[in-house]
């Protein structure tokens, strides 16, 4: 049986282009190792002011760092730009970092920091659109962002655009004890043909995930490239997308597993070295209730022993009874000493999976 899936992702990303360039400095903020700046002043109003008054302006931060108290809202189109991740810090303390509430926004070339103690509670960037009110032309580039409970939050956003950003979950990259705490990039409800591409992703609980909102809206359309995705449980975790495309990325280190998706349409994942580093019984892919996907030329790999290995399984959403249908697996390598099957189903149909090598693999 022929097996055709259709897999369409179309972005249409907007020219935004920006006027006059602000330095903080001309308008008194200025970086803490400058002697002009009182060491136990919180420049939240100021900044605040300053991108409040120069809208469609680029707002300069030159290198050094910079202490807020209260979360910065960006309401209208600007591009926000620092020396560097490895030069001007953005230092939010007890607070969200950047609050954003417009289409148009642009942010690059800075490091983001939060403290290690709160990160039960803040977010490094958070892109707010809603249901009735979309968002559009995000553009975060060439960021770091550390010590916080998520490192970007998109909701209700379209047409984003994550590249060359590196978010760590504390100083020195390692995961603390709970589980739970970080999460790398979250989508949130109904967002569309976003991409993230030539990044670094870490989180506790996931690098990426993609969460249905309450009304139960997928998402469509996501492109992620030539990243890094690590993390203590999964790599990607999906409540449900139509349309997500995963190349030529790195996903390791997963304490459960590397690629979780339920309820998914079309997902196109080749070329990908994707591992698995648990000592229980969890596949390394797992697709839910999910179909048409296409899994190709990937390198599959459980890098600690254990029973009964899977690299792909594909299971029935016991919330819906949905099966995993017309789903190919394909020319992928799989590695691991105990690894004992290529595919397991549990239910659904159609699902092809030829020319895989696994020398181990009793399927």
């Amino acid at each position: 049986m022929k097996n055709t899936i259709s897999f369409f992702i179309f972005f249409c990303f907007g020219i935004i282009t920006y006027g006059q360039y602000v330095d903080v400095t001309d308008h008194g903020v200025y970086p803490f190792a400058n002697p002009n700046q009182p060491q136990s002043v919180d420049q939240s109003d100021d900044i605040q002011r300053i991108i409040d008054d120069n809208p469609n302006r680029t707002i300069f931060f030159p290198a050094g760092k910079y202490i807020v108290k209260k979360v910065i809202e960006i309401n209208h189109s600007i591009e926000i730009v620092g020396e560097g991740a490895g030069n001007t810090t953005f230092q939010p303390r007890n607070s969200n970092g950047f609050f954003i509430n417009s289409r148009n926004v642009t942010i690059k070339d800075m490091l983001v920091l939060g403290q290690a103690k709160d990160l039960n509670s803040y977010t490094g960037i958070y892109v707010s659109g809603k249901a009735n009110n979309r968002l559009a032309n995000i553009k975060l580039e060439s960021l770091k962002i550390q010590n916080v409970k998520i490192g970007v939050e998109l909701k209700y956003t379209d047409n984003s655009i994550i590249d060359k950003v590196k978010i760590l979950i504390n100083e020195d990259d390692t995961l603390a004890e709970n589980p739970w705490i970080s999460q790398g990039i979250r989508f949130y409800g109904f967002c569309v043909n976003n991409q993230i591409s030539n990044s670094y992703i870490r989180g506790e609980s996931f690098a990426i995930g993609i969460i249905r909102d309450l009304n139960s809206h997928k998402a469509e359309g996501l492109m992620i490239s030539n990243s890094f995705l690590g993390t203590g449980t999964y790599g990607i975790y999906s409540e449900g997308i139509l349309s997500m495309n995963v190349s030529n990325c790195t996903i390791d280190l997963t304490k459960r597993t590397a690629i979780e998706v339920k309820d998914t349409d079309g997902m196109l994942l080749s070329n990908n070295w994707i591992a698995s580093e648990s000592t229980e019984n969890h596949p390394i892919i797992k697709l839910i209730g999910s179909v048409n996907s296409h899994i190709s030329n990937n390198t599959i790999l459980c890098a600690k022993d254990r029973n009964n290995n899977v690299g792909v399984s594909f299971e029935i959403n016991s919330s819906n009874n949905a099966t995993s249908n017309n789903n190919t697996v394909i020319g992928n390598t799989m590695k691991g000493t105990n690894m004992v099957y290529k595919t397991r189903t549990y239910g659904g149909a159609n699902n092809i999976v030829v020319y895989n090598l696994c020398s181990t693999c009793i399927d």
